[in-house]
Protein backbone atom coordinates (compact mmCIF):
# COMPACT_ATOMS: atom_id res chain seq x y z
CA UNK A 1 0.00 0.00 0.00
CA UNK A 2 2.61 2.65 0.99
CA UNK A 3 4.53 1.83 -2.50
CA UNK A 4 0.96 2.42 -4.26
CA UNK A 5 0.08 5.66 -2.30
CA UNK A 6 3.34 7.25 -3.08
CA UNK A 7 3.22 6.14 -6.84
CA UNK A 8 -0.33 8.03 -7.01
CA UNK A 9 -0.29 10.53 -4.97
CA UNK A 10 3.87 11.47 -5.47
CA UNK A 11 5.42 14.63 -3.43
CA UNK A 12 2.11 15.59 -1.62
CA UNK A 13 1.57 15.15 2.06
CA UNK A 14 -0.09 11.38 1.05
CA UNK A 15 2.83 10.36 -0.82
CA UNK A 16 5.57 11.66 1.79
CA UNK A 17 3.69 9.94 4.64
CA UNK A 18 3.15 6.67 2.30
CA UNK A 19 7.37 7.04 1.79
CA UNK A 20 8.07 7.10 5.79
CA UNK A 21 6.08 4.13 6.63
CA UNK A 22 7.62 2.32 3.57
CA UNK A 23 10.69 3.16 5.46
CA UNK A 24 9.02 2.56 8.41
CA UNK A 25 8.46 -0.99 7.33
CA UNK A 26 11.58 -1.76 5.98
CA UNK A 27 13.86 -0.78 9.08
CA UNK A 28 14.40 -4.10 10.94
CA UNK A 29 15.44 -2.61 13.69
CA UNK A 30 12.13 -1.06 14.53
CA UNK A 31 9.96 -3.39 12.54
CA UNK A 32 9.42 -7.02 11.72
CA UNK A 33 7.36 -9.62 9.86
CA UNK A 34 6.50 -12.26 11.68
CA UNK A 35 4.26 -15.32 9.71
CA UNK A 36 2.45 -17.99 12.03
CA UNK A 37 1.68 -20.99 10.72
CA UNK A 38 0.15 -24.53 11.76
CA UNK A 39 1.07 -28.36 10.03
CA UNK A 40 -2.03 -28.60 7.27
CA UNK A 41 -0.70 -28.02 3.71
CA UNK A 42 -2.62 -24.60 2.91
CA UNK A 43 -1.26 -22.88 5.90
CA UNK A 44 2.43 -24.37 4.80
CA UNK A 45 1.78 -23.49 1.05
CA UNK A 46 0.47 -19.95 1.69
CA UNK A 47 3.31 -19.23 4.13
CA UNK A 48 5.76 -20.13 1.56
CA UNK A 49 3.68 -18.19 -1.18
CA UNK A 50 3.41 -15.42 0.92
CA UNK A 51 7.74 -15.47 2.34
CA UNK A 52 8.43 -15.16 -1.40
CA UNK A 53 6.26 -12.02 -2.19
CA UNK A 54 7.31 -10.26 0.66
CA UNK A 55 10.93 -11.10 -0.29
CA UNK A 56 10.39 -9.77 -3.25
CA UNK A 57 9.08 -6.30 -2.20
CA UNK A 58 12.05 -6.50 -0.12
CA UNK A 59 9.66 -7.25 3.57
CA UNK A 60 11.61 -10.17 4.04
CA UNK A 61 9.86 -11.88 7.25
CA UNK A 62 11.82 -11.96 10.22
CA UNK A 63 11.25 -15.62 11.32
CA UNK A 64 8.02 -18.04 10.98
CA UNK A 65 6.39 -19.04 14.29
CA UNK A 66 5.02 -22.73 13.71
CA UNK A 67 1.73 -22.83 15.75
CA UNK A 68 -0.17 -26.03 17.82
CA UNK A 69 3.05 -27.52 17.70
CA UNK A 70 2.59 -31.67 18.61
CA UNK A 71 4.31 -32.49 21.57
CA UNK A 72 3.80 -36.83 21.90
CA UNK A 73 5.46 -37.50 25.00
CA UNK A 74 5.78 -41.24 23.82
CA UNK A 75 7.73 -42.70 20.62
CA UNK A 76 6.74 -45.93 18.66
CA UNK A 77 8.51 -48.21 21.08
CA UNK A 78 6.23 -46.84 24.04
CA UNK A 79 3.34 -47.80 21.53
CA UNK A 80 4.67 -50.99 21.41
CA UNK A 81 5.11 -51.79 24.89
CA UNK A 82 1.48 -50.86 25.32
CA UNK A 83 0.10 -53.14 22.65
CA UNK A 84 2.69 -55.85 24.52
CA UNK A 85 0.70 -55.90 27.85
CA UNK A 86 -0.93 -58.68 29.46
CA UNK A 87 -3.14 -58.88 32.92
CA UNK A 88 -6.48 -59.67 33.71
CA UNK A 89 -8.01 -55.68 33.91
CA UNK A 90 -6.48 -55.01 30.17
CA UNK A 91 -8.64 -55.51 27.14
CA UNK A 92 -6.77 -56.21 23.97
CA UNK A 93 -9.51 -54.28 21.96
CA UNK A 94 -8.89 -51.06 24.48
CA UNK A 95 -5.10 -51.31 24.44
CA UNK A 96 -5.73 -51.75 20.20
CA UNK A 97 -7.55 -48.24 20.25
CA UNK A 98 -5.25 -46.36 23.36
CA UNK A 99 -2.12 -47.86 20.30
CA UNK A 100 -4.03 -47.25 17.28
CA UNK A 101 -4.70 -42.99 18.91
CA UNK A 102 -0.94 -43.19 20.07
CA UNK A 103 0.47 -44.32 16.51
CA UNK A 104 -2.06 -41.25 15.16
CA UNK A 105 -0.54 -38.43 17.43
CA UNK A 106 2.81 -39.57 16.16
CA UNK A 107 2.01 -39.18 12.38
CA UNK A 108 0.45 -35.82 13.22
CA UNK A 109 3.78 -34.88 14.97
CA UNK A 110 6.12 -36.51 11.91
CA UNK A 111 4.07 -34.37 9.53
CA UNK A 112 4.61 -31.35 11.53
CA UNK A 113 8.26 -31.91 11.85
CA UNK A 114 8.11 -32.69 7.55
CA UNK A 115 6.34 -29.00 7.50
CA UNK A 116 9.10 -27.44 9.91
CA UNK A 117 11.63 -28.87 7.67
CA UNK A 118 9.65 -27.68 4.11
CA UNK A 119 9.29 -24.35 5.45
CA UNK A 120 12.82 -23.63 6.94
CA UNK A 121 14.52 -25.21 3.14
CA UNK A 122 11.67 -23.14 1.22
CA UNK A 123 12.10 -19.53 3.33
CA UNK A 124 15.66 -19.79 4.80
CA UNK A 125 14.53 -17.91 7.63
CA UNK A 126 13.69 -18.88 11.43
CA UNK A 127 11.34 -21.09 12.17
CA UNK A 128 10.26 -20.96 16.58
CA UNK A 129 7.58 -23.81 17.34
CA UNK A 130 5.42 -22.98 20.03
CA UNK A 131 3.79 -26.03 21.48
CA UNK A 132 -0.18 -26.76 20.55
CA UNK A 133 -1.59 -26.30 24.70
CA UNK A 134 -4.77 -27.87 25.14
CA UNK A 135 -6.98 -27.02 27.58
CA UNK A 136 -5.90 -23.50 28.43
CA UNK A 137 -7.08 -20.56 27.39
CA UNK A 138 -7.12 -16.50 28.18
CA UNK A 139 -3.79 -15.38 30.29
CA UNK A 140 -2.62 -18.27 30.89
CA UNK A 141 -2.51 -19.38 27.27
CA UNK A 142 -0.42 -16.04 26.52
CA UNK A 143 2.10 -16.82 29.49
CA UNK A 144 2.93 -20.40 28.37
CA UNK A 145 3.34 -18.93 24.75
CA UNK A 146 5.54 -15.96 25.84
CA UNK A 147 7.42 -18.23 28.00
CA UNK A 148 8.46 -20.44 24.90
CA UNK A 149 9.35 -17.06 23.02
CA UNK A 150 11.02 -16.29 25.85
CA UNK A 151 13.50 -19.53 25.94
CA UNK A 152 14.16 -19.00 22.37
CA UNK A 153 15.84 -15.55 23.23
CA UNK A 154 17.80 -17.54 25.57
CA UNK A 155 19.19 -19.49 23.00
CA UNK A 156 17.41 -22.81 23.34
CA UNK A 157 16.18 -24.21 20.20
CA UNK A 158 12.89 -25.71 20.73
CA UNK A 159 10.55 -24.44 23.37
CA UNK A 160 9.74 -27.19 26.42
CA UNK A 161 6.60 -27.95 27.38
CA UNK A 162 6.87 -28.10 30.78
CA UNK A 163 3.76 -25.34 30.74
CA UNK A 164 1.39 -27.76 29.23
CA UNK A 165 -1.79 -28.26 31.27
Amino acid sequence: MPAAARSTFGESVVGKEARNISRMLRDRRNCAIIQVTTADSLSISETIETHAQLSAIQLTPAAVLFNRMPTAGFDAADVATLTNRHGPHLRKKDLDHLAELARSELSRASGARKAIAKIRSETGGPVLEIAEHSGISGIALIDCIAAELARYREGETTPRTAHRR
